[in-house]
C-alpha cells in the first residue's frame, strides 16, 4: 500500500545546492517505489548563510525540486554559532506552527522528523499529534551530548538542559525511531525506548553520481593522498598534518603529496601552519560542487580522514565522505575508535587510533610501498561495500520498511 510521507528537515537540500543530500535522495527512492512525499525544509541555506528560495514577503513556497515536492519555509538569518542560530530553529519551529494548506490531493498519513536540531523535531512530533498520525523520528546527531563531549558544554549548562527537555519529549514520543548510528540504540533505551523501536538507516552514495569503478594504474610520482570535507573541530585534521610532517621525506622527495579539499572554520589555521612549516607537499583547494567531488577523489592513490578521539563515537558513525571514499574505489586510511568502522568493514584500507599521527604515517606508507594491483583490490572491496549495501536505493527500501512500522500498513 503506497504511503503519503511529510518529511520534515530544516537543513533539507537539493542537490544543487551541494552537500549532503540525504534526504532529497531517499525521497526520490519512495517516490520511485510508488509512494507520495512533501520534504518540508528552510529557504535559508545554513552552508552559505542565503536565503536561497523566498522572495521578500514570501512567507513559503511549494516547489518540486529534482523530483521531490518541497515546501520552504522562511525562516531568520544567522552567521555562526550565536544566539541568532537559536533563533533560527526556533524560527522553523515557529513555521511548522503556521504549516500552511498542503498541495491539493496530498493527505499525509505519516510524518517523519529529522534531527539536525532539537526544536524541529519536538515541532514534528507536535503536528504529527495534531494530524493525528504516526510519527518517526530521524536521529542523526544525538543531541545534547554532541555540545557536551565535542563542544566542551558542561551539562548544567541552560541551553544543554533545555535540550535535554526536548530529546527526552521526542524520545519518548515517538512511534518509531531511525537512527544513522548503528549503536544509539544504546542511548535510546536510557530514556525508556526498547531496542525494537529502532531501525537503523545510514548514509549511503547515489551510485549513479558515482564516476565508473577504474583500476588506478601506476602513477609517476607523487603518491597522491586526499582529504575531502569540512575542516572543523570534529575532523581532527591537525593530526593528518602531523601525520604529513613525519612524511617529510617522502614529501621533499616529491615522492608523496597530501591534498585537502573543503572548507570550514578551521581551514585557514591549517593553512597557516602548512606554510610556516615549510610544508610544500601539502596543498589546499577550495570546496567544489558534489558531482566534482568524486573525479578529484577518483585521481588519488589514497584516501583519508580522521575523527576526534570522543566517547561520542560510543553509539556509531555515519560519515557522508567515508562512504564517497568508499564508493571511487580507492583505499582508505581511517582513523576512528566508534561502535562501527566501515572502512574495516570494507576491508578498503587501513583503520588507526583517531588522531594518532605515527600509525597513520606508517599506515600511509605501507600504502606508498604496496604494488598498484595490491592498492585497486583495497579499493574493489569498497565499492564493493558500497554497492551491496550503502546505495540510496538499497537505504530507501530499509526507510520504506521502517516507516511501515510506524502506522497502519
Amino acid at each position: 500500500m503506497a504511503m503519503n510521507l511529510l518529511m520534515i528537515n530544516p537543513y533539507a537540500i537539493p542537490p544543487e545546492w551541494g552537500g549532503g543530500t540525504r534526504h532529497h535522495a531517499l525521497c526520490r527512492q519512495l517516490i520511485e517505489q510508488g509512494h507520495r512525499v512533501l520534504l518540508v525544509a528552510s529557504g535559508f541555506d545554513h552552508v552559505t548563510k542565503q536565503e536561497r528560495r523566498l522572495a521578500a514577503g514570501q512567507d513559503h513556497l511549494f516547489r518540486e525540486e529534482e523530483g521531490v515536492p518541497f515546501l520552504w519555509l522562511r525562516t531568520t538569518p544567522y552567521s555562526g554559532n550565536t544566539l541568532a542560530r537559536v533563533r533560527n530553529m526556533r524560527s522553523f519551529a515557529a513555521a511548522l506552527q503556521r504549516l500552511p494548506a498542503l498541495p491539493d490531493g496530498f493527505v499525509p498519513d505519516r510524518v517523519l522528523g529529522s534531527t539536525p536540531h532539537l526544536f524541529s523535531a519536538r515541532e514534528s512530533l507536535r503536528l504529527a499529534r495534531r494530524m493525528k498520525l504516526p510519527f518517526t523520528l530521524e536521529v542523526r546527531d544525538i543531541w545534547p551530548e554532541t555540545l557536551k563531549l565535542l563542544g566542551g558544554f558542561s551539562s548544567w549548562h541552560p541551553f544543554v538542559l533545555w535540550l535535554a527537555r526536548l530529546e527526552q519529549q521526542v524520545y519518548r514520543g515517538a512511534d518509531r525511531i531511525v537512527s544513522l548510528l548503528p549503536g544509539a540504540w544504546q542511548h535510546f533505551q536510557t530514556f525508556g525506548v526498547p531496542r525494537e523501536r529502532v531501525d537503523w538507516v545510514p548514509n549511503g552514495v547515489n551510485l549513479a553520481q558515482l564516476p565508473p569503478y577504474t583500476e588506478r594504474e601506476q602513477t609517476k610520482d607523487p603518491f597522491t593522498v586526499t582529504y575531502a570535507g569540512a575542516h572543523g573541530l570534529a575532523n581532527g585534521l591537525d593530526s593528518i598534518l602531523d601525520a604529513a610532517s613525519l612524511l617529510g621525506d617522502l614529501g621533499r622527495a616529491g615522492k608523496i603529496r597530501f591534498r585537502f579539499l573543503g572548507h570550514g572554520p578551521h581551514r585557514q589555521a591549517l593553512i597557516d601552519r602548512a606554510r610556516g612549516e615549510g610544508m610544500d607537499w601539502v596543498e589546499f583547494r577550495e570546496a567544489v560542487p558534489k558531482h566534482e567531488v568524486y573525479s578529484v577523489l577518483a585521481d588519488s592513490d589514497a584516501l583519508v580522514a580522521t575523527l576526534k578521539d570522543s566517547p561520542l563515537y560510543q553509539y556509531g558513525i555515519s560519515l557522508n565522505k567515508i562512504y564517497d571514499y568508499l564508493g571511487v574505489g580507492r583505499p582508505v586510511v581511517f582513523g576512528v575508535r566508534s561502535y562501527n568502522d566501515p572502512v574495516s568493514e570494507a576491508g578498503a584500507g587501513f583503520s588507526v587510533a583517531p588522531e594518532d599521527a605515527p600509525a597513520m604515517a606508517e599506515a600511509l606508507r605501507r600504502l606508498v610501498e604496496m604494488s598498484p594491483a595490491e592498492r585497486s583490490a583495497l579499493g574493489r572491496k569498497g565499492r564493493d561495500f558500497i554497492e551491496s549495501r550503502h546505495s540510496h536505493e538499497i537505504l530507501g527500501r530499509q526507510l520504506e520498511e521502517a516507516l511501515r512500522k510506524a502506522g497502519p500498513q
